[in-house]
């Protein structure tokens, strides 16, 4: 399943969540199913705490990264669909 992942932290946590993003990428190296695979990389909102990052994911690894990144980054998953997709079930339906 694809998510959208938004992400929000205080400024004051950022070298704490740098040092924690060197941690992260070794882990991910060791153990390559652990996390959610990243489908387009993490984009940070212009003058703000707050980025995005959209993933292929379980739910497991949606669980393994948001207690990763607790409590410094605060996690938001919502599941997308490709919009063509909805648009055949749609027409299916009728």
């Amino acid at each position: 399943m694809r998510y959208i992942s938004f992400m929000e932290y205080c400024f004051e946590d950022f070298d704490k969540i740098l040092e924690k993003e060197k941690r992260y990428e070794e882990e991910d190296k060791k153990f390559p199913n652990k996390y959610p695979k990243s489908l387009f990389p993490e984009h940070d909102m212009a003058g703000e705490t707050r980025s995005f990052e959209v993933f292929e994911a379980t739910p497991e690894q949606l669980l393994n990264e948001t207690v990763f990144w607790a409590p410094e980054v605060k996690l938001k998953f919502v599941p997308i669909t490709e919009s063509p997709k909805l648009t055949r079930a749609y027409q299916k339906s009728r």
